[in-house]
């Protein structure tokens, strides 16, 4: 996605992968309360209010919008903060 020119990713996880990129920031998000618990220094947005009943989606929608609104305004995500960036590039053809 970020060869093809995408300038933000939204990863989501259920279960918690600290990675990001050297060239685009990583929001990471989950609906997970476990996880976005265990693993609150590297997600970025906690979605589990919908999840719980407290919040509706499209409130949770908003508050996800206006994070990435801020990220590609400037804001550091955890990632980014903490110097995380993975690049890997697979091959194409693993036989040759």
């Amino acid at each position: 996605m970020v060869a093809g020119g995408c300038n933000a990713v939204i990863f989501t996880t259920g279960r918690g992968t600290p990675t990001s990129n050297a060239i685009v920031p990583v929001l990471k998000v989950t609906a997970n309360a476990k996880t976005y618990h265990a693993m609150e220094d590297n997600m970025d947005v906690d979605l589990s209010a919908i999840i719980s009943g407290e919040k509706t989606y499209k409130d949770m929608g908003r508050e996800l919008v206006d994070v990435i609104h801020d990220v590609c305004n400037g804001k550091l995500t955890k990632a980014e903060a903490y110097g995380f960036s993975d690049v890997a590039v697979d091959h194409v053809c693993r036989f040759v």
